[in-house]
């Protein structure tokens, strides 16, 4: 995996344990990154929360409230798992063939 798509991830992983630390209220999370594919990098946070996460758009002046819009912003596609205990967000990149 390459700077880019490394990079991208850690912005993404940074977002995501971010959103799940602030609205989560779990006391702990777990955090994921894995590249089932060669062509594809997922990240994703597990809370014990089952509290879906919210898109906001925030004001200009706002101090925060961006996470979930930069991470679809950056990402190829997001989404959330339910499960029984809590939820799983995750993120997912595809990596170029430049970034390999």
């Amino acid at each position: 995996m390459g700077v880019d798509a490394a990079e991208t991830g850690a912005l993404l992983m940074s977002e995501l344990v971010t959103n799940a630390v602030r609205h989560g209220h779990s006391h702990s999370v777990r955090v994921i990154a894995e590249q089932r594919r060669p062509d594809r990098l997922r990240v994703a946070v597990v809370d014990k929360s089952r509290r879906m996460p919210e898109m906001h758009h925030a004001k200009p002046e706002a101090f925060g409230g961006r996470g979930l819009l930069l991470v679809d912003l950056i990402s190829d596609r997001w989404g959330t798992d339910l499960l029984p205990w809590g939820k799983r967000v995750w993120a997912e990149i595809v990596i170029k063939a430049a970034d390999q």
